[in-house]
């Protein structure tokens, strides 16, 4: 859709601007694996948000850190 575009192009310019600045670009939100795929091509650093994982209690979020099978962008 125009409005997806739209969104692509705003997303593409933001990381752009930020490597140019040598900012990390960090994307919030991201719940698709189009997302992740799109933020990927586009040069996104790191992602994160429901597609990896849903809000976890501190026992969860510390099991979490130290498995090293989980994907990673």
């Amino acid at each position: 859709t125009d409005e997806h575009h739209r969104g692509k192009v705003v997303v593409q310019h933001v990381i752009s601007m930020a490597k140019q600045l040598g900012i990390t670009t960090v994307a919030e939100g991201v719940e698709t694996h189009e997302q992740v795929h799109m933020l990927q091509m586009l040069g996104c650093d790191v992602v994160q948000g429901y597609f990896f994982s849903h809000p976890l209690q501190v026992a969860e979020y510390e099991a979490l850190l130290i498995d090293d099978r989980l994907p990673s962008f």
